[in-house]
């Protein structure tokens, strides 16, 4: 006779009762949350990248991360929101590193323009492109940047006007390295129009650009205007060229 041979079937993992399969669902469920909310997971590090003015414990404060409590619940968007209200930091990201890391990326602002008020003209401020107005600078090194002078108060870490300033770099941009040597600050009235005092080393006088955008052809006229004039130019007030024709006013008359 012979033998019948028995045939084994492997019974999967989760065969059997719905009681069983509920109770090693729930034995994964709980080794997971032990795993998650073990001490390795435990914020303790926070590493940040591209400060140059600001110093990493004020990051620290402002945003306050999480230490000793669990990475996953470390809320990054409200400490980006923090980081953002400091006038110095441009823009920002925060990135969780596993286990226990934030990853910090400040791009902080630059300054491009040194402002002061008239009433004060000794006390200068440096200015971002966008109008933030970030520090106070030494006269000296506010030398570096093109100098805007104003009447109203400056205060600082306020915003101003960001399409004065960038009126002003586009006017600077255009002046010769010469000249700028001679420029001792730009003012801007409340209609946009440009004007610069110019120290010939003698005497300042006022040249009234007007427009912005005509300030190279204007830059001409001063030009030849300066050259033609020679030692006469110590005598001048101002030269107004926002008109067809230009306007000199020398001590005691005007002249066309």
């Amino acid at each position: 006779m012979k033998r019948k041979t028995e045939k084994f079937k492997l019974k999967p993992i989760f065969h059997g009762s719905i009681p069983r399969k509920i109770f090693i669902l729930f034995l994964f469920i709980i080794s997971q949350i032990i795993f998650l909310s073990s001490q390795s997971f435990l914020l303790n590090c926070v590493e940040i990248k591209g400060l140059e003015r600001i110093e990493g414990n004020d990051i620290k404060e402002k945003c306050k991360p999480p230490f000793g409590h669990l990475i996953w619940f470390a809320n990054t968007d409200a400490m980006n929101e923090s980081l953002l209200s400091i006038p110095w930091i441009k823009d920002s990201t925060i990135k969780k590193v596993y286990p226990n890391k934030l990853v910090i990326s400040v791009s902080e602002r630059k300054l491009v323009l040194a402002e002061a008020n008239e009433a004060s003209p000794n006390k200068w401020y440096g200015v971002d492109s966008e109008g933030y107005i970030l520090a106070e600078i030494e006269s000296k090194k506010a030398g570096n940047y093109p100098k805007l002078m104003v009447q109203k108060e400056i205060i600082l870490n306020s915003k101003d006007s960001k399409s004065n300033i960038k009126s002003i770099l586009n006017v600077d941009s255009i002046i010769s390295k010469k000249d700028k040597q001679n420029i001792k600050y730009y003012k801007i009235d409340e209609g946009g129009y440009i004007s610069f005092v110019y120290d010939t080393g003698k005497r300042t006088f006022e040249v009234k650009i007007g427009e912005p955008e005509n300030a190279s052809e204007k830059m001409k006229i001063f030009t030849a205007m300066r050259e033609q004039m020679g030692n006469q130019i110590n005598y001048l007030e101002y030269i107004d060229l926002r008109y067809s024709e230009p306007v000199v006013k020398l001590r005691g008359f005007i002249k066309k």
